[in-house]
């Protein structure tokens, strides 16, 4: 969480990813995998599916939906 406040991106929290789709109008989304892996469905041009393992992280652009479509029992996300 240190290195999310340290550049700025405010409203970091901790969580998992929601199971519906949904979006984020005016802001961009930061999520960082601690723990667990998580398979995200990206509802924007492509439509793909990335997996996310712990260590990774995404950007997602604001106005992009998106949607947790399995998720590990451990998963653990800081996002900002």
């Amino acid at each position: 969480m240190a290195l999310f406040e340290g550049n700025g991106w405010d409203g970091v929290w901790r969580d998992g990813i929601h199971a519906r789709d949904h979006y984020h109008s005016t802001a961009h989304e930061m999520l960082g995998i601690i723990t667990g892996s998580v398979r995200v469905r990206l509802r924007d041009e492509s439509g793909r599916t990335i997996k996310l393992p712990a260590g990774d992280a995404v950007v997602i652009s604001a106005g992009a939906a998106h949607r947790s479509e399995m998720a590990s029992p451990d998963l653990l996300v800081v996002g900002a």
